[in-house]
């Protein structure tokens, strides 16, 4: 704790602050390590990172996950409480796919005086398998408490294709190519769909591409909203629920 402490006093960019990461299905722990490390590198984020590793044991053994992904809310919701003692004065949070299953439980454990006391800030929740009307209760709670939420999605996301067959509903973080994806109030939708391609499973492209990883570092950096502020690479799209905002391939390219 000593290093965090010396990096959350000594960040020039993000001074404070805190990071915490939350790997997905099927990501060994070593692999985990790595790619929480990566985040915060290409983030270029100097305050203090965490990452929650849970038990995860991929291949075929999908369902077992998700059991053991609600199972290790607890611990998370352990370590969020342990940081409220802390001197981060905000504490942002990245969940990939299903580590949105062990937010959502740790978070529901937690009373609104608690979250209150976390001053929880961007969170974003990267292609998550996670059905909407949990998502929506996990947000709702949280932007009672001030903290702004981030949904990047795509309609070629391999794995959640797969997740949405096994379960026979479909995550939030994969839309149709043929209707507006579900919009939650008070929730910026972002989809990614232009920057993924074949052969790419399209699974973790919030780490693997620079236009979203800028974007994230954006989004904590400044939280200017809305989203097509932060940066003319994304096109904004108005429906009758609401507004989303989407990468659009060729203005990317040029």
């Amino acid at each position: 704790m000593r290093e965090s402490r010396s990096r959350l006093l000594n960040a020039r960019d993000f001074l404070g602050q805190s990071l915490v990461v939350i790997h997905g299905y099927n990501v060994p722990f070593d692999d985990a390590v790595k790619r929480a490390g990566q985040i915060a590198l290409d983030l270029k984020f100097d305050g203090s990172v965490f990452l929650f590793s849970w038990p995860t044991k991929g291949g075929t053994a999908y369902f077992g996950d998700r059991d053991l992904a609600q199972a290790s809310g607890p611990a998370l919701r352990d370590l969020l409480d342990g940081m409220i003692r802390s001197i981060a004065k905000r504490i942002n949070v990245i969940a990939h796919s299903m580590g949105n299953v062990v937010l959502h439980t740790a978070l529901e454990g937690l009373s609104a005086e608690r979250i209150a006391s976390l001053n929880i800030g961007e969170v974003i929740l990267a292609a998550p398998d996670l059905d909407a009307a949990l998502l929506e209760n996990m947000v709702d709670r949280l932007q009672h408490r001030g903290a702004k939420a981030t949904v990047y999605a795509a309609s070629n996301d391999m794995a959640l294709v797969a997740a949405q067959l096994g379960k026979g509903r479909t995550p939030v973080g994969l839309i149709s190519e043929d209707q507006p994806p579900k919009l939650f109030p008070g929730v910026d939708l972002i989809d990614v769909t232009a920057l993924g391609g074949w052969p790419s499973m399209n699974h973790s492209l919030y780490a693997d591409q620079k236009e979203i990883i800028a974007d994230i570092r954006r989004l904590i950096l400044q939280g200017l909203r809305p989203a097509d502020l932060r940066t003319k690479e994304l096109k904004r799209i108005d429906t009758e629920a609401g507004s989303y905002w989407r990468y659009e391939l060729p203005a990317l390219r040029k």
